[in-house]
């Protein structure tokens, strides 16, 4: 990038992927050419920097908007210097030209989610998105021609929405779906996680027929949602299967807790695609021997202290602890990532925030530098970074995976690693359960027996096991 321009264009490089498709590959480089000399050509027009910072900040927007939803929760909105300001208060005339695009989202949830961030940025609506931090409120425009404008485009965009996704009905809010779901959370006692997963297994539903009282959602109404589903998202028969079964139990709860209000209340009978894949087949795969070895070269080549990333030191200290720490107690990155000193107290790891059991593990030989990587404030360059786990574990695939192109093996594929290596010392179930933190299988025994990270014998179990588990 010319250094007049690295300014305004708030980039050295001109560094894009172009994607693996080689026909793809060459529209995209023409397109990125054409791009790139249009907006050097706007900077030696008068203004022209201030022209090209806002042309670049509505296609940061535009982007956002794509994908502000596709994990399933809104995004804080960057404030781009204070450009997003005056960008949202004319964002209402581009609703038709907006409207246009989202015909190519890949599926209506994908397209709702557009056109929802796009009702929220050009007209301050938030119903359909929730609460946006940093969110301007756009001001209506104060010339008659103008209003009528901007008042058509509003009408058109909800009209738009409403075809994929009807506002809620008029029956009590307290019956909707959504509210419902919020009771049934807060009557289960569920963990955060577990909500969270609740709330992203029924979001398509709404999404595509509206929130509504149960009664509404026919089996008409629910087999369509299936149909969508299978051709639209192309989902997998597992997944169709969760989301149901979260549906299910929500009916099942509520025909209990409203029988006063649904005496008759069902879950309508739905045929689904039958499950083909094992848990076995369709799991993530553990490392063999070699694999682990060169995964092991490739990630301290990327993250040991004199790699060449553009990683920042720290954070390439932390991904390679967080790497080795679930190696040998099977935890998730999410979950290595909130340790601290605090976790750490006579040899032994207390494990208590995570999606399965907290637990207590002795620290194995193999970590012994672990308590004071985390007395130095380890994890500190992750630890309140957004979606640190997903970004290590970006990182991790695109390392591997020109080695590996399974695309089973992946940063998870460690838990089943770690499974493996301890299922070879015969060591039994209870104590693998004890370390990756898993309660299924115990049934009743759970009421009569002490898992084994409580008792200082169980504990001396668990690190003689993990101390003999040498991957490289």
């Amino acid at each position: 990038m010319p250094k007049y321009a690295q300014s305004a264009l708030k980039r050295t490089v001109w560094n894009l992927s172009l994607g693996r498709e080689e026909a793809a590959a060459e529209k995209r480089a023409s397109a990125l050419r054409h791009e790139h000399d249009k907006l050097l050509a706007e900077l030696d027009k008068p203004n022209g920097a201030r022209r090209v910072e806002m042309m670049i900040t509505a296609q940061s927007v535009d982007e956002q908007i794509a994908r502000t939803e596709r994990r399933h929760q809104v995004q804080d909105l960057p404030n781009h210097g204070g450009l997003i300001v005056p960008l949202a208060t004319h964002h209402w005339r581009r609703i038709p030209e907006i409207i246009a695009n989202s015909d190519d989202a890949p599926t209506p949830e994908d397209k709702y989610r557009q056109l929802a961030f796009s009702q929220a940025l050009a007209f301050g609506d938030t119903t359909r998105t929730g609460p946006i931090p940093n969110l301007p409120q756009p001001e209506r425009p104060t010339d008659h021609v103008d209003l009528i404008l901007y008042e058509a485009h509003r009408q058109m965009l909800e009209a738009a929405l409403s075809e994929i996704a009807p506002r809620a009905s008029s029956g009590d809010p307290a019956l909707r779906l959504t509210a419902l779901l919020e009771d049934y959370i807060k009557s289960a006692g569920v963990r955060d996680s577990t909500a969270t997963h609740y709330r992203k297994m029924i979001r398509p539903l709404i999404e595509t027929t509206g929130d509504h009282e149960l009664p509404k959602y026919t089996q008409a109404k629910l087999k369509s949602y299936r149909d969508h589903l299978i051709e639209a998202t192309e989902a997998s028969p597992q997944t169709i299967e969760k989301r149901f079964a979260t549906l299910k139990a929500l009916w099942r709860w509520a025909a209990e807790e409203k029988s006063d209000v649904w005496p008759d209340l069902t879950f309508p009978a739905i045929r689904l695609p039958k499950v083909t894949q094992s848990t076995e087949e369709s799991r993530w795969q553990a490392f063999d021997d070699a694999q682990i070895k060169e995964v092991w070269n490739l990630v301290s080549e990327a993250w040991g202290p004199d790699s060449a990333s553009r990683l920042a030191p720290e954070r390439r200290a932390d991904f390679l602890m967080a790497f080795r720490v679930m190696l040998w107690t099977g935890m998730r990155p999410s979950e290595v990532f909130k340790l601290d000193a605090s976790n750490v107290a006579d040899g032994i790891l207390m494990i208590r925030e995570t999606k399965t059991l907290s637990r207590k593990l002795p620290i194995t030989k193999h970590l012994s530098d672990l308590p004071q990587f985390l007395s130095d404030g380890g994890f500190g360059s992750v630890r309140g970074m957004s979606k640190a786990a997903d970004k290590m574990s970006d990182y991790f695939t695109k390392l591997i995976r020109p080695k590996m192109p399974n695309d089973r093996l992946v940063l998870y594929s460690l838990k089943d690693t770690l499974v493996g290596r301890l299922q070879r010392l015969d060591v039994g179930d209870d104590l693998i359960r004890a370390v990756i933190g898993h309660k299924s299988g115990q049934g009743k025994l759970r009421h009569y027996k002490t898992g084994l990270g409580e008792t200082p014998e169980g504990r001396a179990k668990i690190k003689a096991a993990l101390d003999k588990i040498s991957y490289w």
